[in-house]
């Protein structure tokens, strides 16, 4: 009942881009119907389209879920909120976990909907965030372009009493985002193929005699957090050549027939961004 009064205001701004509907709605407890009921407020309140209705979520590991829902009718654009700098653990290098699977869902519910991502442009102590070197700022503008297919980028630029480091108070960052905008809009920001330089950890590796194969089993598990797209297996007798098996793949067993002799058996695991872990190793006799 309100929306209507509020628009009033603003609708002929030569300057409105739109409407911010709801922030972090998982955060609190807004549902999809009551989303839903905003917008189509503000839309009655406003039928010029090209005044774009913004949703603004967070909590990327459980976007699309009961716990952090997305819905056709909710808004014109979604944008997300991706904040990776920390004071105690570095730069968390989870979005190329958390992004793909975003953007693939909104494709799939809400296809042809922009997202933007909002960076984290400032620090914030009490949330264990700190304010991001110019190349941490870099990284975190090439992870939106490259993991979650962003249309848009939103900074943070105004004075928080939430945040103690704002991005307006820091002129050395405000220079680095105007050139790295500078150079999206002029088609020459050079994207990595990769800013996921965390290797793979090997939490298994175990070799068995199998009476029913006549043959060894070799297990092999490991994890990363972007997900783990092949292994390779490797083994040699005493101190002779290693003999290299066709990647597993994702698969988390391989059967040998070993010679006699001393056997050392080695597994190693490559991350969806291509880092290879350590080899972990086993021998049998």
């Amino acid at each position: 009942s309100r929306v209507a009064a509020w628009v009033a205001q603003v609708k002929d701004h030569p300057a409105l881009a739109g409407y911010l509907i709801v922030k972090e709605p998982s955060w609190s407890g807004i549902s999809v119907a009551e989303m839903r009921s905003l917008h189509d407020a503000f839309r009655a309140a406003d039928p010029n389209t090209e005044h774009r209705i913004f949703a603004d979520y967070g909590d990327s590991p459980h976007f699309g879920t009961t716990a952090n829902a997305w819905a056709a009718g909710i808004a014109d654009v979604l944008i997300m909120n991706w904040y990776p700098v920390r004071i105690t653990q570095g730069y968390v290098p989870d979005a190329v976990k958390w992004f793909p699977k975003m953007r693939a869902y909104v494709n799939a519910v809400t296809p042809g909907t922009p997202i933007w991502v909002t960076t984290q442009s400032f620090g914030a102590t009490r949330y264990d965030e700190r304010t991001p070197t110019n190349a941490e700022m870099e990284r975190q503008v090439g992870e939106a372009l490259r993991y979650a297919g962003a249309d848009g980028l939103v900074f943070y630029t105004w004075v928080n009493a939430l945040y103690e480091h704002p991005l307006g108070t820091n002129p050395v960052l405000q220079a680095k985002i105007a050139s790295l905008i500078a150079g999206i809009r002029a088609g020459t920001l050079v994207v990595k193929a990769s800013y996921d330089t965390t290797r793979p950890v090997m939490t298994r590796l175990a070799a068995w005699w199998s009476t029913s194969l006549r043959k060894y089993v070799v297990a092999y598990h490991a994890t990363d957090i972007a997900g783990i797209a092949a292994y390779q297996v490797r083994w040699r007798v005493g101190t002779g050549l290693f003999h290299y098996l066709a990647r597993p793949g994702g698969s988390a067993t391989v059967v040998i027939a070993f010679p006699r002799g001393r056997i050392t058996i080695q597994a190693r695991a490559q991350d969806r961004a291509g880092n290879w872990s350590y080899w972990r190793t086993t021998y049998r006799y």
